[in-house]
């Protein structure tokens, strides 16, 4: 709802993002993943796992946040790749 997105743009406002009006205009999916996949380091099997959501805006931006039950985290601003919507996404680790 609008008070998770809320959050969210709060989030991006604080971490220093660009951020221009509501940052977080919708949701698009959350997946588990290694807990430090926003670090360029070898990923392992056996490395903890840790819920990360996709959201964007209108203006085709995505932001990937590290979702802890007491924090959110901006880990990317993926700006310039889309001009609309994201409806969907796909998670590939490497």
């Amino acid at each position: 709802g609008m008070g998770l997105r809320g959050l969210l743009s709060d989030a991006v406002g604080k971490s220093g993002f660009s951020a221009d009006g509501s940052a977080v205009e919708y949701l698009v999916g959350c997946t588990w993943t290694n807990a430090n996949c926003d670090q360029e380091t070898q990923q392992s099997p056996s490395d903890s796992k840790a819920l990360h959501l996709l959201a964007g805006n209108s203006e085709g931006d995505g932001y990937l946040f590290r979702m802890d039950a007491d924090q959110i985290t901006p880990l990317r601003h993926l700006k310039g790749g889309h001009r609309g919507c994201i409806r969907d996404f796909c998670w590939i680790d490497n």
